[in-house]
């Protein structure tokens, strides 16, 4: 009997690797690959995560390697003081110049690798130049809705939220106020070492609801230690709590996934939330605002703070932002803008839900004490 004769198997050529592809396509497959991933909610969250993760990882790196730059953040890019869509890193110089020489040019684009479909893949940041120029306009604003005093001077400001405090063991110590620093410690009447105590009370009332305390976090130019917010203990609760009738959220963002490209802010003023639309996260205590105290003008930087556009008004420090209009979830504190109301390109700040509620963060606590948001 003759013998079948069996078929070669032939071996299929194995694809050729990335590092093999010119690296143009290799960056035309990349930038592909980012646009694709901002569309999906999922997707849109490993974005935020690759481009905080780069900014806060590489900044040094960027700012040794080009002179100009003042600081690296992240956020949208921005044409006659409308946004664009689409995620990018952001420089800012104190200038823009029409002609460099092409050592000093800033780069289009930035490599950073990405999770796609449970694999590690190639994608391309664009970036973008803003200028720094009119950063001095930036203040932190006050409004009218509860009263601070000590001694004969006055301040008004707003309350973002109440926090039940428990301490190392578990033990409750007690309920306090939320709100910026500078409001509850009246940095424009006072320096802010120098206020030692105060009440809190409704902006057309008189019997106090808070007692300032000196849990607080520090307003300095040592950036890593800046922390524009201050608790007051709460001594009527019933009543602070008719004070806060809404927002009333009990969750907060615990990173910057949690966010979308627009938040919410509750103006003390206004019965309904209003929009604004994200424009940059400065991270790496990378921005500055001039706070006015008694003794004349102090620059702090923030560690961590994002600038949002829309209209805005003058005041509101302290005031809540959400991540949705129903004021379910914290994004953050509110506490300065440009003053520039209903002005194309006026501009918000707001420190981060998670920087809020970290309780290391203030004077008097540390990592073992916990907040329970608005109980």
């Amino acid at each position: 009997m003759a013998k079948m004769r069996t078929k070669p198997q032939i071996e299929k050529p194995s694809p050729v690797p990335l590092y093999d592809v010119p690296l143009t396509r290799r960056k035309a497959l990349a930038k592909r690959t980012w646009k694709a991933l901002g569309q999906s909610p999922e997707g849109k969250k490993e974005q935020l995560r690759v481009i905080s993760e780069l900014v806060e990882t590489r900044t040094e790196e960027l700012l040794r390697a080009y002179k100009g730059v003042k600081s690296v953040s992240w956020g949208y890019k921005r044409k006659a003081a409308k946004c664009r869509k689409g995620l990018c890193v952001k420089f800012r110089v104190r200038k823009k110049r029409s002609t460099i020489s092409e050592e000093k040019r800033l780069p289009l684009d930035v490599l950073a690798y990405a999770t796609v479909d449970n694999s590690r893949q190639l994608v391309v940041i664009p970036t973008d130049v803003e200028e720094t120029r009119l950063d001095h306009r930036i203040k932190p604003q006050n409004v009218r809705r509860i009263a601070i005093s000590a001694g004969n001077e006055l301040e008004y400001g707003t309350i973002t939220c109440g926090v039940k405090v428990r301490g190392p063991q578990g033990y409750l110590e007690g309920h306090y106020a939320v709100s910026c620093r500078h409001v509850l410690h009246m940095t424009r009447a006072f320096h802010p070492r120098r206020m030692t105590g105060g009440d809190v009370s409704q902006a057309d009332a008189v019997t106090p609801i808070a007692s300032i305390t000196r849990i607080r976090g520090a307003l300095s130019h040592q950036a890593l230690r800046s922390h524009d917010v201050a608790l007051a203990r709460i001594t009527d609760l019933p009543r602070f709590r008719e004070l806060l009738a809404s927002p009333r959220p009990q969750r907060w963002i615990q990173d910057d996934t949690y966010l979308g490209d627009s938040v919410y802010i509750w103006r003390p003023e206004i019965n309904r939330p209003q929009r604004l639309r994200i424009v940059e996260a400065h991270l790496n205590s990378s921005f500055s605002i001039q706070y006015d105290t008694s003794t004349g003008p102090i620059t702090v930087f923030h560690r961590r703070l994002f600038e949002c556009q829309g209209d805005t008004r003058p005041g509101d420090s302290g005031s809540p932002v959400t991540t949705d209009p129903e004021g379910t979830r914290l994004a953050g504190i509110h506490i300065a803008g440009d003053g520039t109301e209903k002005a194309p390109g006026s501009r918000a700040f707001f420190i981060p839900a998670y920087e809020l509620m970290n309780a290391s963060r203030l004077d008097g606590f540390n990592h073992n004490h916990r907040f329970i948001l608005n109980p």
